[in-house]
Formats: C-alpha cells, structure tokens, sequence
C-alpha cells in the first residue's frame, strides 16, 4: 500500500489483517462486514456464514448484527500447497475444484466427526 500512495499521491487504504489483529480480531475484518451485509440484503435474521478461502473463517449474524467473526484454519491453503510440492508446475493451486473432485470421501473418517 505504501508503495501505490507513493507512486500515485492518493491515500491507500491496507495491511486489514495486521491491523485487525492489533485489535485483537483474528485477521479478517472485510469478511464479517460483508456477511452481514449479505444477510441483511437477503433478509436473513439469523445465519452463520463460512468462508473458505486460504484460511477458513465463520461469521454468526443476528438482526443485522455480527455476533462474532474468526478463523477456523487452514482451507484452500492446504491444496495449494500440495499443488505447489507436487504439481511440477502444472498448477499453483486447484483450479475450479478439479484436483479435489477426483476425491472420495473417507467414509469411516465422515462418521468419526
């Protein structure tokens, strides 16, 4: 962000993360924000939405309200690094899902959680 104020002489707004959790938040602070505003814009007065991106997070909303918002753990991050060790530079990540689509769920593991 310093970078492109420099460069540009406009403010840049950045470093979410850090400064969420300075704050102690837990490093996702768009992501609470714009679930409930997709539950308010969806009518849903109580819901708990997943984000699943490099890290997973969860967010509950009640009447318009974040209740509270934080990470679970690693997600996508886990299959973009085993693309990254094992791929040969075919793919940095899984693309559309392929690679995890020619999965089969573990059955015995599914019932044990």
């Amino acid at each position: 962000p310093s970078s492109i104020a420099q460069r540009t002489g406009i403010p840049v707004v950045g470093n979410f993360r850090v400064r969420d959790m300075c704050a102690q938040g837990q490093g996702a602070p768009l992501m609470p924000w714009v679930d409930s505003i997709l539950s308010r814009s969806l009518g849903l007065k109580r819901v708990v939405w997943l984000n699943l991106g490099g890290i997973a997070n969860i967010t509950l909303v009640q009447n318009d309200s974040v209740i509270a918002a934080f990470d679970t753990g690693p997600a996508n991050m886990l299959m973009d690094a085993y693309c990254r060790l094992h791929m040969d530079d075919e793919c940095s990540y899984d693309a559309n899902g392929n690679l995890a689509a020619q999965g089969a769920v573990h059955t015995g593991l599914l019932q044990y959680v």
